[in-house]
């Protein structure tokens, strides 16, 4: 998965506009983010990857950065 779908995947989510979201955004203070909104989005890129991800690996983080690294390592 590209960095621009992931960019896009939050967007959606958040209703933030697209050309805001940069590796630094934090997912909650910036980008509004809750944890059901979170869980959203790690849902969308588990049915890109066809896998599923525990929560320990991405409750920690805090940043649009920091979630795509896990997400796209850990697959």
């Amino acid at each position: 998965m590209t960095k621009e779908k992931f960019f896009s995947i939050i967007s959606e989510i958040s209703k933030v506009e697209f050309s805001e979201i940069t590796d630094d955004s934090n997912l909650y203070e910036e980008l509004g983010l809750d944890s059901l909104e979170l869980s959203k989005i790690v849902a969308e890129v588990e049915s890109i990857y066809d896998t599923v991800y525990r929560e320990e690996l991405y409750a920690g983080v805090a940043t649009v950065g920091e979630l795509y690294s896990v997400l796209t390592t850990m697959r």
